[in-house]
């Protein structure tokens, strides 16, 4: 045997015993990197969750506060109607009929409340092509007075 044989031997187990550190490391590395990897994706859902949780709440509370205003509304149109406020009975009457048609595709409406508001805002529609046709009606009448005051203080002041 030569010396050069039992150098190699050792060189040999001793890299042996590299390689099995080596393997026993990733080993462990794998695991941590595994355990690491599973946590931050239960973090990740939790967080997707918890979004998920705050956007449904503020999305109510957003339904609720749009309802609140219809109903707002509603009640100021109800009073300038009853006030004679045209004018302001349009300002209130379109506000809401925009406000209901932003409400229709909420998610937090079932099919029937959908149908009921599309009617609703067909009849408001109506209500105010009616108050815009009296209000042009009046004007006209108003100015068909007012020329004939006009006209007949221009005719008594030529025949004086």
């Amino acid at each position: 045997m030569s010396p050069f044989f039992t150098i190699d031997f050792w060189k040999d187990q001793y890299g042996n015993m590299a390689s099995v550190v080596g393997l026993v490391i990733s080993l462990v590395g794998f695991f941590i990197t595994i355990v690491g990897v599973t946590k931050a994706k239960n973090s990740a859902e939790q967080a997707k969750e918890i979004s998920n949780n705050l956007l449904h709440q503020l999305g109510t509370r957003l339904f609720l506060g749009n309802i609140g205003e219809a109903i707002r509304l509603l009640n100021d149109l109800r009073a300038d109607c009853r006030s004679k406020s045209w004018e302001r009975a349009i300002y209130h009457g379109e506000h809401l009929q925009r406000l209901l048609i932003s409400l229709i595709e909420s998610p937090y409406l079932i099919q029937v409340e959908q149908t009921q508001i599309t009617s609703a805002i067909d009849d408001l529609t109506l209500l105010l092509r009616r108050i815009e046709s009296d209000i042009d009606k009046s004007k006209t009448t108003q100015l068909t007075s007012a020329h004939k005051r006009f006209f007949g203080i221009y005719q008594n002041s030529s025949s004086t």
